[in-house]
């Protein structure tokens, strides 16, 4: 079990990019446009996650830097200058751009390699050295610590070591990291209506907190993949779709729930895993579906309607009306047709803003289909159990951000899209941009942090 130990120099930097295609599928321009700012962007950051969009047709690039100066370098490259400032009205890109310390910044897996923001530091193990002053909980996606482990439960498997007190230091003793805002206001509503021209959030409030939910499938052998869609294929999508249809209600401000870009499905639940084949096969080779030229090997059938991201329809035509991340609807249920889109694919990402982190907190503690999922999968990952050790690869990102440590763009894109569904509200002031702007003073020079060491 890995987590990150971040730079206390300056903070890092992660850059989410999107092209919104405005279609089914990108035009040949969009196709242009892609592959222009795929070069860019590829040859000079720490790491690139390249995604797509699960209810959105987009492409998504998650982009991580050494440290804002490193961002602002490429940034302000003639190149990328002259891409940007060249992106026509309705170009359909945005960017969210955010930077944190190692003060108030966390990176854990279970995996070996780095993922995300484990790419921004030093990968070193995690011990079960766990709470102490200005520690902040942090969770996976399947098991919060606010949900404890009791006294008496050993916690040293390695996907259960996942869930840790990850030290957020405060900048004074009474700083709970709440937001200043009581509440979320109204969001409005994602539409086909595009936005022309650019649009940057100029204010955002204190505390928003940043998540990254990731797990990728890919190595589970057919022992365990079998057993996973036995028993947590449906549970862990019900908590995705719940998460990524919380809505502003529930403190949720905007969420991708994505996929790999040009990844492979599977569909859950498939097989019913034998525990005798379980006991006997754990040292067995990972077997993987056969997917043609990096496409989907198996896909749901195609909504009847689709607008922008929504899906339209009733549960008998197989689609059901959805939302795109920042959901307006939410609600406990188990039929398949009301399941949040995208969910069968191999390597999964959930990209996620709360007003604060009470709200995924809480929502983690009283979600029922979290509940059940979180005893199931420590009873089968934990110590003893049927699938300790499995070759199931989590991780997340989770970091608590000041409103200046935060900027966004949006040049040509749907109406609601992002931190757009806000800016009628004070708290996410934004201006019109006849060009593109350069980046906040913020990105000028460093800023030392001190976390506690642990």
């Amino acid at each position: 079990m890995l987590r990150t130990r971040f730079p206390t120099a300056h903070h890092f930097t992660v850059s989410l990019f999107g092209c919104q295609y405005h279609a089914p599928s990108p035009d040949a321009s969009k196709r242009a446009l892609i592959q222009r700012f795929d070069k860019l962007v590829k040859n000079a950051a720490t790491h690139v996650e390249e995604l797509e969009q699960n209810d959105l047709p987009s492409k998504v690039w998650m982009s991580y830097w050494k440290s804002p100066q490193h961002f602002k370098a490429w940034w302000e490259r003639p190149d990328v200058v002259a891409f940007w400032a060249a992106l026509p009205n309705d170009a359909g890109f945005w960017r969210e751009t955010v930077s944190l310390p190692a003060t108030r910044a966390m990176y854990e897996s279970n995996g070996q390699s780095p993922q995300g923001s484990g790419h921004c530091g030093d990968l070193v193990p995690l011990t079960e050295k766990m709470g102490c002053w200005g520690a902040y909980r942090s969770r996976s996606m399947f098991f919060p610590r606010s949900l404890q482990h009791p006294a008496n439960t050993p916690i040293n498997s390695p996907l259960t070591q996942i869930v840790s007190n990850v030290l957020v230091t405060q900048d004074t003793p009474d700083d709970k990291f709440s937001s200043p805002q009581s509440a979320l206001p109204e969001p409005k509503p994602l539409s086909d209506q595009i936005r022309p021209g650019r649009t940057r959030i100029t204010k955002f409030p204190d505390n928003i907190c940043f998540m990254v939910e990731g797990q990728d499938f890919s190595a589970m052998p057919t022992y365990e993949r079998d057993y996973w869609d036995e028993n947590f294929d449906g549970l862990s999508k019900q908590w995705i779709t719940n998460v990524m249809t919380a809505g502003a209600a529930k403190g949720l401000i905007s969420g991708h729930a994505c996929h790999a870009f040009g990844g492979g499905k599977q569909l859950g639940a498939s097989k019913v895993a034998n525990k005798k084949e379980i006991n006997n096969t754990k040292s067995a080779t990972p077997t993987m579906p056969e997917k043609p030229n990096g496409g989907i090997l198996v896909d749901h059938p195609q909504p009847a309607t689709r607008t922008n991201g929504h899906e339209k329809g009733t549960p008998d035509s197989g689609s059901v009306t959805k939302f795109n991340g920042s959901g307006r609807e939410s609600s406990y249920c188990s039929s398949s047709s009301t399941l949040f889109p995208g969910l069968d694919y191999i390597r999964q990402a959930q990209l996620l803003f709360w007003l604060d982190f009470s709200h995924i907190e809480h929502l983690a503690r009283y979600d029922k289909a979290h509940v059940k999922l979180r005893r199931d999968f420590l009873a089968a990952y934990g110590p003893g159990g049927v699938m300790e050790g499995g070759d199931l690869l989590l991780w997340v990102d989770m970091g608590i951000l000041k409103g200046d440590e935060m900027d966004a763009e949006y040049v040509g894109c749907y109406e609601g899209t992002g931190f757009l569904a806000y800016d009628h509200d004070a708290a996410f002031e934004s201006r019109r941009e006849a060009e593109s702007a350069g980046l906040p003073v913020f990105f000028d020079e460093p800023q030392e942090s001190k976390p506690m060491e642990w």
